[in-house]
């Protein structure tokens, strides 16, 4: 599912931001995460302050360091996303499942804790909305 969005449709300071946001993200879909990294980097250098996308671009620049094996730059790309967007919950497992990976299994209980309480609360948003299947 592609969390892409128009650079014409966007505020002009927002452009340079969504266009390398966008190459990112057709990097990583190509394989190619060394490129995902860099360009992530970059829509978040040209963002303004306040970017509704950067804990997005964070996060997914966390899942390109993974796949490069980059584990700490990863967690802490993953941990400053959650920062700015606690119901991330795909960030906060992402960050619990790297824990792990680094040896710290206290610190990924917590992480998986903290995704399970924001996919709860999405769910229960979501139900909210109308936006949820009705539960079988």
């Amino acid at each position: 599912r592609s969390q892409r969005r128009s650079p014409a449709a966007a505020a002009p300071a927002q452009v340079p931001a969504l266009e390398a946001y966008d190459a990112a993200g057709r990097a990583y879909e190509s394989g190619d995460y060394a490129e995902a990294v860099r360009r992530y980097g970059v829509a978040l250098a040209a963002a303004p302050p306040g970017w509704n996308l950067a804990s997005k671009a964070l996060g997914n620049r966390g899942a390109a360091l993974t796949m490069l094996g980059r584990h700490d730059d990863a967690l802490r790309d993953c941990d400053a996303a959650v920062d700015l967007e606690p119901s991330l919950a795909k960030v906060h497992n992402r960050s619990a499942r790297l824990r792990l990976a680094l040896g710290r299994s206290g610190e990924a209980r917590r992480s998986f804790d903290r995704a399970r309480a924001a996919a709860t609360t999405d769910a229960n948003a979501a139900r909210a909305r109308g936006d949820a299947p009705a539960a079988e």
